[in-house]
């Protein structure tokens, strides 16, 4: 099977989704995030302190073209991975690409808990919630190059993964 990548904006589902969605499919998952900060040993926030929004793209680009190379895998990248031209051309190459999106009021609840979330640090929530507006604007197109889009606002991740699930049997 392709393998499936799951883009989207911060606190859309994608972990939680596609680690449900890889039992249901019955193949591997893997976060790309989390890969990156087992490689550096270090987090995403402490990556772009100390080396910048630029160099964690270009790191997450070669991160994702060899995750995106496996078969079978479902992969949650991190919300900005498809900012980098580079990036969206090497999961449209490699994979089944589902976008997860919510409501910029849903995300604020669902990322408004923590404070790891490098562009949205340092901010109250009205200003983390015009960040958000801005960004998912901003990302917009970059997102619209996804093969399926579900809105996860009112779904749970089990429903979402049920979804896509449906959808890849379809095809």
């Amino acid at each position: 099977m392709k393998s499936v990548a799951l883009i989207g904006f911060m606190g859309t589902g994608k972990t939680s989704t596609g680690q449900i969605l890889a039992t249901k499919l019955g193949c591997s998952f893997v976060d790309a995030d989390k890969s990156i900060e087992d490689e550096y040993d270090m987090s995403i926030t402490d990556i772009f302190l100390r080396h910048g929004e630029s160099w964690f793209r270009n790191v997450e680009q070669q991160m994702l073209k060899r995750l995106s190379a496996r078969k079978n895998t479902v992969i949650a990248t991190g919300g900005g991975a498809m900012v980098n031209p580079g990036t969206a051309k090497v999961l449209r190459e490699n994979c089944l690409i589902v976008c997860l999106t919510a409501s910029p009021e849903c995300i604020l609840e669902r990322t408004g808990r923590t404070d790891d979330r490098p562009l949205l640090t340092k901010l109250n929530d009205e200003e983390k919630l015009i960040k958000i507006k801005e960004l998912l604007k901003e990302r917009e197109a970059c997102y619209a190059v996804a093969d399926y889009t579900v809105d996860t606002t009112d779904m749970s991740p089990l429903q979402v993964a049920e979804d896509i699930a449906k959808h890849i049997a379809k095809k």
